[in-house]
């Protein structure tokens, strides 16, 4: 209920307020992966369709005249979990980077509808850190695992953007990514009975990334025009 009494102040207030911005001036859009803010708007609790866009904030400066602009998205996970069922604890740490940044071509439809046609270029850095202990019989298995991934790479973007008033956008989009990378992955497992530790195993890997990532328009942003 506070949420949509927020919403209605600020389209209130948006459709009093005229728009300051001239049309051939350069106009600023913020931009914030907004899913979960619509679900919980028009009562869609159950349609917790998944999303591959890590770019949780956006930001695009753009020429009124020209419609050529400057397209950046950051995104950023750090999340501690810790789980057990009595036999088996797992502690799982995760902190993960995504940036991309590109020049970007607004074609307007009509008074309402917007695309874009963006090329961006990608870095992201991630790390997770996850131990497993388990324990049967009075003998406990210990894992740990930790991987470290650097990627890096190009591709195009096509959004879609829907005008609520002059300084309110709704968008989506779809991109279609190619990515290299390397990732090293380090293990280590050891064995315990009766207070003996025995067993012991350890292993890195090095391994290069070649993909080619398309993700679907499943996310919406909500867009601030300053």
């Amino acid at each position: 209920m506070l949420c949509l009494g927020l919403l209605g102040c600020g389209w209130q207030l948006n459709a009093q307020t005229k728009d300051s911005t001239s049309e051939t001036g350069v106009r600023h859009l913020v931009g914030l992966q907004a899913n979960a803010l619509f679900r919980q708007l028009f009562n869609l609790g159950g349609s917790n369709l998944p999303t591959n866009n890590p770019y949780l904030l956006t930001y695009t400066l753009t020429s009124g005249k020209k419609r050529w602009g400057l397209d950046v998205g950051l995104g950023y996970t750090y999340n501690k979990n810790f789980e057990t069922d009595g036999n088996t604890k797992k502690d799982n740490f995760i902190n993960d980077l995504y940036f991309r940044i590109g020049p970007q071509r607004s074609i307007p439809l009509n008074k309402r509808f917007v695309t874009q046609i963006s090329l961006h270029v990608l870095y992201e850095m991630l790390y997770s850190d996850t131990k497993t202990e388990s324990s049967f019989s009075g003998q406990i298995a210990r894992i740990k695992t930790k991987t470290s991934t650097l990627r890096y790479g190009a591709g195009p973007a096509l959004g879609l953007r829907f005008r609520v008033s002059p300084r309110i956008w709704i968008g989506t989009e779809a991109s279609y990514y190619f990515r290299l990378g390397k990732q090293k992955t380090d293990l280590s497992s050891e064995t315990e009975f009766q207070g003996q530790i025995f067993d012991q195993q350890v292993s890195s890997s090095n391994k290069d990334l070649t993909q080619f990532v398309f993700n679907p328009p499943a996310v919406l942003f909500l867009l601030i025009r300053f």
